[in-house]
């Protein structure tokens, strides 16, 4: 919208004086321990728009998906636009056009939307090869009756992995020309007991971890011409899971439910690490930390999830303690957590129109 009206998403950081005295003053801190900010760094205001999926790219972009299908490129340092993404107009006219989730590609030049179909745009910063970011290179659709509720990258940019109805269906992609990507289906993983896959993503090269309504979740592995190998484990949760996430290592795995308790499972031996007790209702959004700008300083083991109780929370995964929370004015529907240099810490929610980022650097001072 804003694009085409020649403007940016309105934004609103906090002044100088306030961050001074916010620094002065120290951050606010429950008597439990968490941290808790009173107000964000910036607010990004989505115009006429409801934010559905967020993600941080390691280039610092972050993907805003919105219920109409846009998507907003943001900056992380400030929140100005970098580019808006419009779908096609058969997308905005689906039953359903709402980017469900946004992932960029390991080295983010390449963003994928899930929707009604799977959307593949250009995220890179300046031009190359002659294409401008931004720019749409195609869809991959099998069926839009049914909905792509997420996806993710494997195999650098060779893979997507998407959730669609009782199954997760591996494409491999291919580019005839660098404005142009097409793809095929190549496998299909369904396990035995179907049920409705809400959530995948790769944890390496050759193995893939679908979840949903059937409480727990399954690993894929890629066996060559003996074709995938399943083995479901026990996840622990008692409700349906609405999303998982690795961590950058590939060792853990993260996912939230709608029993109100995210749980970090250890993939060596698939047994459930630690239950991050807290959250009052479904949580249907969860992250690992992430580091930019310098890969030589790993991020610190933390998670941040988003619950419909209106509030974020970051934890300590060894510890299982809420570390820090946020309040906000509706249910959060996507979260990030970035660490930079190992010295910045900002926390990410989306929530309704606004998208918050918070400042927790002073986590890192105690670690």
């Amino acid at each position: 919208f804003c694009e085409e009206m020649g403007t940016d998403l309105p934004s609103r950081p906090v002044t100088r004086g306030q961050v001074e005295e916010t620094e002065k003053a120290g951050a606010p801190t429950a008597a439990d321990g968490e941290l808790r900010p009173e107000s964000p760094l910036y607010r990004v205001e989505l115009p006429r728009e409801r934010g559905s999926s967020l993600e941080v790219s390691s280039t610092g972009l972050l993907a805003c998906g919105c219920q109409s299908g846009f998507v907003y490129l943001l900056e992380l340092e400030n929140g100005h636009q970098f580019k808006a993404l419009v779908p096609p107009e058969s997308s905005r006219r689906a039953d359903h056009p709402q980017a469900n989730a946004v992932r960029f590609s390991p080295n983010g030049d390449k963003l994928a939307v899930a929707a009604d179909v799977l959307h593949i745009w250009t995220s890179t910063r300046h031009i190359a090869q002659g294409v401008s970011p931004g720019t749409y290179l195609g869809n991959l659709a099998y069926n839009r009756k049914q909905i792509i509720r997420d996806c993710g990258w494997g195999n650098g940019e060779q893979n997507v992995v998407a959730a669609m109805g009782d199954a997760s269906k591996i494409w491999t992609l291919e580019m005839p020309n660098p404005t142009q990507v097409k793809g095929k289906i190549t496998s299909v993983l369904r396990p035995k007991r179907p049920y409705n896959v809400n959530a995948c993503c790769y944890i390496g090269p050759d193995e893939v971890i679908s979840a949903g309504a059937d409480k727990r979740f399954t690993v894929w592995k890629d066996g060559g011409r003996a074709g995938w190998r399943t083995t479901p484990a026990s996840s622990g949760h008692e409700g349906h899971i609405h999303s998982c996430c690795a961590s950058p290592c590939g060792r853990f795995l993260l996912t939230t439910s709608s029993d109100r308790t995210p749980q970090v499972t250890d993939l060596e031996n698939k047994k459930p690490l630690q239950r991050l007790v807290g959250h009052e209702d479904w949580v249907t959004t969860g992250t690992f930390c992430v580091g930019i700008a310098d890969s030589r300083v790993p991020p610190p083991l933390l998670v941040a999830t988003g619950s419909n109780d209106k509030t974020a929370r970051v934890w300590d995964v060894q510890s299982g303690r809420c570390l820090a929370r946020v309040d906000t004015e509706a249910w959060v529907t996507g979260v990030a957590l970035v660490a930079t240099d190992g010295t910045s810490l900002r926390l990410l929610t989306l929530h309704a129109a606004n998208l918050d980022a918070w400042d927790l650097s002073s986590l890192l001072q105690h670690r």
